[in-house]
């Protein structure tokens, strides 16, 4: 490989190295406005608040693997109120409210959650920018400029930088995905109350 096509192909994996790492820092800025604002619903089940907290109350003591309580722990379940953690996807904390009489019921829930996926995710575009940066510069002065044109064949090397360029959309999709879990698991708690 000569040295002028070494030159093309170093630059054109470090863009796409670049789009790639830009399109991961905008998830993961999107992601983190996300997780960062309280999650927030309400359902109407036609069951007493009493049956309601009760019923909310079981599936958090439950447990159940694959589900957003699989690591709850309630911290406070009165008449009205539950108030549990999850570290299921990251650490939440819940709140769920009940207000109603015998004929039904308004579940009103907010949910709140930490940032430790966000945060590694942000740690990990940190490394990438570094990573594309530093390899695209050791590729450029020390392989491009070798007299032996097997050497110069090895800026393809810089696609080694994806290692560093995928785990942000895993972070940050886990800790989104999380939230849709968490959503999903409550609405269903709440409404599956009137049969259990």
């Amino acid at each position: 490989m000569d040295e002028s096509t070494a030159i093309f192909w170093l630059q054109v994996i470090a863009v796409g190295a670049v789009v790639v790492w830009l399109s991961g820092a905008i998830f993961v800025a999107a992601a983190r406005r996300k997780v960062n604002t309280p999650l927030r619903g309400e359902l109407a089940v036609p069951v007493a608040p009493a049956v309601v907290i009760a019923h909310f109350s079981r599936a958090i003591a439950a447990a159940v693997p694959g589900t957003a309580f699989q690591a709850g722990l309630i911290e406070r379940a009165a008449e009205t109120e539950v108030r549990w953690t999850s570290s299921f996807g990251g650490r939440h904390r819940g709140t769920l409210t009940v207000n109603g009489n015998s004929k039904g019921s308004l579940a009103t829930w907010e949910v709140q959650s930490t940032m430790g996926l966000i945060l590694g995710a942000r740690i990990v575009v940190t490394l990438g920018a570094a990573l594309v940066i530093a390899l695209y510069y050791l590729l450029h002065e020390h392989v491009v400029t070798s007299g032996n044109p097997a050497i110069r064949a090895q800026v393809i090397q810089m696609v080694q930088s994806i290692h560093l360029l995928w785990p942000p959309f895993l972070l940050a999709g886990l800790a989104l995905r999380s939230r849709t879990r968490m959503t999903r698991d409550i609405q269903r708690a709440v409404q599956n109350a009137q049969f259990g």
